[in-house]
């Protein structure tokens, strides 16, 4: 089996991302995952924004499972492992086209949402994405 490169996947994630924010809203202007990998266990969050940085949730039924496989490859390239390998990925795509992928190698809270702090939702999944 050939291993395909961190491009590659990147590419299908994007791919698999607008697929799926177009299925889910036409008002969209950023969308997105959290992939979290710990201990065996994965979890992905999904969310996108509207022009007014309203919250929705993708309807990503159809590519869930592809998503997450694709996010799994992404942990277990060795040319991302490091010493720690990292336990949060946030891949963003924008409106215009441009896509983002950030990677957190320490802080497991870090892009976290829970009821404390979803009214700055906006500003956790977004903020180190704005130019």
């Amino acid at each position: 089996m050939i291993e395909k490169t961190k491009e590659e996947i990147v590419r299908e994630i994007r791919k698999m991302i607008l697929q799926v924010v177009n299925n889910s809203s036409e008002q969209w202007v950023y969308a997105g995952y959290v992939f979290t990998a710990r201990n065996g266990s994965t979890e992905m969050i999904d969310f996108y924004f509207d022009q007014k940085n309203k919250r929705g949730f993708l309807e990503d039924r159809d590519w869930f499972k592809s998503l997450r496989n694709n996010f799994k490859a992404l942990c277990n390239l060795k040319e991302i492992k490091k010493d720690n390998s990292w336990i949060k990925c946030k891949a963003v795509l924008h409106k215009d086209g441009a896509f983002k992928v950030l990677f957190e190698y320490n802080d497991s809270s870090r892009w976290s949402i829970s009821p404390t702090n979803v009214s700055q939702a906006y500003k956790i999944l977004i903020s180190d994405i704005l130019p």
